[in-house]
């Protein structure tokens, strides 16, 4: 008798997590509560969130960074992916790797399946591409719901964070090569404009820089190739570097995700995954995908 009452119990916390699921995907990207497309919503909304994930509803409280708090926590959690949990991989999508002639059709694409979408700016003196720019970025915000991680690959940053919170970032990530000062004053005036802020280091930036950054960051973002270049193989030391990054953070863990970003590949991903992965930013794996649902069921499992 307890079991069967104890399975029915499990059954009904399953149907109201999976209603709460398909409740947060519809509101953020429009997906039928009630219709003929009910099934496809609840679906996705379980690849999306995973089959057995909690969720929580937007907005939810939580401890993040508060620039002006001497303990340097706040109630309300700034980062981006607040709402996920940290128990699977998510997926911070590179719009670089799209179709750069259509890239509102690529959003439309990958909106039920990205966690947020990553967008490159460089400025051809820190990295060797010229890359997206705050209007285009402004022309694309009202095409998702999903958060826009603007990764700033530039000299300096800081001059840029206001134009790019003003057309909708959501978070933006600084490179530590850039300067304490710099990086500094970048990351605080992020925070002090609401959005989440991460922090970014090449491939041949010792891990260890990040440290001074880490109770004032969201997410630590590790290059696993040259930084600019699209196409290349993930480096030898990448992983080892993650696994070294997972370390140090310690039980940071819990408040500042960590990102591989450079060489994501359908054979790198488990190797990234098990050094720590929390996130990873895809290109061509999703956008030369076949069938998009099978490709992130296979991610959200790792």
């Amino acid at each position: 008798m307890v079991s069967k009452e104890a399975d029915s119990n499990r059954a009904r916390l399953k149907n109201r997590q999976r209603a709460a699921r398909l409740s947060i995907l519809s509101e953020r990207q429009g997906l039928p509560l009630i219709s003929p497309m009910r099934e496809h919503a609840l679906e996705l909304a379980d690849v999306y969130y995973g089959s057995n994930e909690l969720v929580s509803p937007p907005g939810s409280l939580g401890p993040c960074l508060d620039p002006t708090s001497t303990s340097g926590w706040c109630t309300l959690n700034t980062s981006v992916w607040q709402d996920l949990a940290h128990t699977r991989l998510l997926a911070d999508i590179s719009l670089w790797s799209a179709d750069l002639a259509n890239l509102a059709a690529a959003v439309e694409r990958l909106e039920p399946f990205a966690d947020s979408f990553h967008l490159d700016v460089s400025d051809a003196h820190f990295a060797p591409s010229l890359l997206f720019f705050p209007d285009l970025i402004r022309a694309l915000r009202p095409l998702t719901h999903r958060p826009f991680h603007v990764h700033l690959m530039v000299d300096r940053p800081l001059m840029l964070i206001e134009e790019f919170v003003a057309c909708g970032a959501d978070m933006i990530t600084v490179h530590a090569e850039v300067g304490k000062s710099e990086a500094t004053a970048a990351i605080q005036a992020i925070l002090r404009s609401g959005r989440s802020a991460g922090l970014a280091l090449r491939l041949d930036t010792p891990v260890a820089a990040s440290e001074p950054y880490l109770d004032r960051i969201d997410a630590l973002l590790l290059l696993g190739t040259v930084l600019g270049l699209k196409g290349q193989d993930l480096s030898p030391e990448a992983c080892d570097r993650l696994a070294s990054a997972a370390s140090m953070l310690g039980e940071r863990r819990a408040h500042v995700r960590l990102i591989a970003d450079g060489g994501i590949r359908s054979h790198t991903v488990p190797l990234l995954r098990h050094a720590g992965a929390d996130v990873i930013v895809p290109g061509s794996l999703v956008f030369q995908s076949p069938n998009l649902v099978e490709t992130f069921s296979w991610l959200r499992s790792l």
